[in-house]
């Protein structure tokens, strides 16, 4: 943004934009630039990606359903920026209504992808704030402390979705199966040490 204020719509001073950019034009400048930040948000995306799979096999199945939409979330708003980009490069207006307009894109991804990732920090924040024990872990704590000895209740019921109680379940299937996959590894282990 502040290449295409201060060299593109030359509201800066000449010489130093000319010593800075040489022979590349402040547009080609913008759309490296573009170019450049839609990579680290794609590597961000990936590295957040790993975590939170990590974060699901080690139980944190709430979290990584409630962050789910929210982690793919810049990288789409970027992408669809950088389309919008191509479209005001393709169309060929006039340079000064052109810039204006890459202004306004750039302008439009920083407004919602800045909230994205802010609320998405806070909630990572929240998160390892908390500490909490694996979602699992928390249900079997709070049956086995429990005032009424009444079973749960467990299965669909009228009104819930089906599509989030079988995702639920097969969280938690997953779970359960890298979970019963330590506890044998430990076991040998165990047994191996008698």
């Amino acid at each position: 943004m502040c290449v295409a204020v201060l060299c593109v719509l030359e509201l800066g001073q000449k010489e130093v934009c000319a010593s800075i950019l040489g022979n590349v034009r402040g547009d080609s400048v913008i759309v490296f630039g573009k170019v450049c930040l839609w990579v680290l948000v794609l590597l961000f995306t990936g590295c957040v990606q790993h975590h939170h799979s990590q974060a699901r096999s080690r139980g944190y199945l709430r979290f990584y359903r409630q962050t789910q939409g929210l982690k793919h979330l810049p990288l789409t708003v970027h992408s669809v920026g950088n389309v919008l980009l191509l479209v005001v490069l393709a169309v060929r207006l006039p340079p000064t209504v052109q810039t204006y307009m890459l202004l306004s894109v750039l302008g439009l991804e920083l407004l919602v992808a800045l909230p994205c990732l802010l609320y998405y920090t806070v909630q990572v924040m929240r998160f390892n704030r908390e500490r909490a024990a694996p979602d699992v872990s928390q249900e079997e704590h709070s049956h086995t402390f429990s005032i009424t000895s009444l079973p749960t209740e467990t299965g669909f019921r009228e009104g819930s979705c089906l599509e989030e109680v079988v995702e639920k379940q097969a969280d938690l299937i997953e779970y359960l199966k890298q979970h019963n996959t330590l506890l044998s590894k430990r076991l040998l282990n165990l047994t191996a040490q008698h």
